[in-house]
């Protein structure tokens, strides 16, 4: 019997182009164990799968990261303080070491000195949206009955699948998060609500009405929470907005939550990236917003005015 190295046939592949090769059945285990595809869709290639560290690279990367730096900070931490980021964790679904390591590495690589109080109301990021110089805006989060969520491939960093995601919206409808805004009215007709626009059919007719909630202006953190009310038809599909009028100022929010049938289905529930919030006609000309350290870490003249 013939006995190769699978590892040689691979770097034969980067030395010639070829269009096949007939691998025996026996050997594709063994083969597939060294190799994976680069890309199996567009440029079609085979290469070398990724070795494990060894315990020693596994060390050298701990010695050259945050973590022990994190990890003496904890132990350092009271029974009673450890308990208060468990709490804490709750809301954003993280063990409290889980959450202290996230918050801590965080502000370690950004310069933030001190260990962080742990809050209810927020995680290491929350949403900011700044509107001082805009009339009138809004931002929305879009539920289809059906769409594509990214879910991360275990046992990588940066790879991510597609996830069908079918959700019937029912009543009750529950909008909830956490709230710390600087909003200033400008005049009489100003106001800052949460709306939910439902669309149903009647008819066969696809049609759409607006519940309201208005909110106030809160200078510390604070929960919203709001039963939409109900109609009189199935939901087909519902959008969430924060929508302001001649006001300047603005606010932060955090643990957004939307439940419905015993489940939160909002998008980034925790605001790291907020890119599922969708912001109005004109991106260019939209109000600055992103997802930042809280406004506690810094003052809140850091924040407002800002700038893209």
């Amino acid at each position: 019997m013939m006995i190769f190295s699978f590892c040689n046939l691979v770097k034969l592949f980067y030395m010639a182009l070829v269009d096949g090769f007939n691998l025996p059945p026996e050997y594709d285990e063994t083969f597939f164990r060294d190799v994976r595809w680069g890309n199996e869709f567009v440029n079609q290639r085979l290469i070398m799968k990724e070795r494990p560290l060894s315990r020693a690279q596994k060390a050298l990367v701990v010695d050259t990261s945050v973590l022990p730096e994190v990890a003496s900070l904890w132990s350092g931490l009271t029974d009673e303080q450890r308990q208060s980021w468990s709490d804490s964790g709750v809301y954003s679904v993280q063990s409290g070491y889980n959450l202290f390591v996230q918050d801590t590495s965080y502000r370690i690589t950004n310069g933030l000195s001190g260990v962080a109080t742990p809050s209810a109301y927020h995680q290491y990021k929350v949403a900011r949206v700044d509107f001082s110089g805009f009339s009138s805006w809004q931002i929305r989060q879009v539920h289809l009955r059906d769409y594509v969520v990214p879910r991360r491939i275990p046992g990588t960093q940066d790879r991510f699948e597609p996830v069908s995601v079918h959700e019937e919206a029912t009543f009750p409808l529950v909008v909830r998060f956490s709230l710390k805004s600087a909003v200033e009215p400008l005049g009489s007709d100003s106001f800052f609500f949460v709306l939910a626009r439902l669309y149903y059919y009647e008819d066969s007719i696809l049609k759409y009405t607006t519940k309201s909630y208005r909110l106030p202006d809160v200078a510390d953190w604070s929960f919203v929470e709001w039963s939409v009310p109900e109609i009189a038809f199935p939901i087909e599909k519902y959008e969430i907005q924060f929508t302001w009028t001649i006001s300047s100022g603005g606010f932060f929010f955090d643990n957004f939550s939307v439940v419905h049938s015993g489940q939160n289905w909002s998008i980034d529930h925790n605001c790291d990236t907020i890119t599922p919030w969708k912001r109005d006609l004109g991106a260019s000309l939209a109000p600055p917003w992103q997802s930042v350290a809280p406004v506690d870490y810094m003052p809140v003249s850091s924040y407002y005015p800002l700038s893209d």
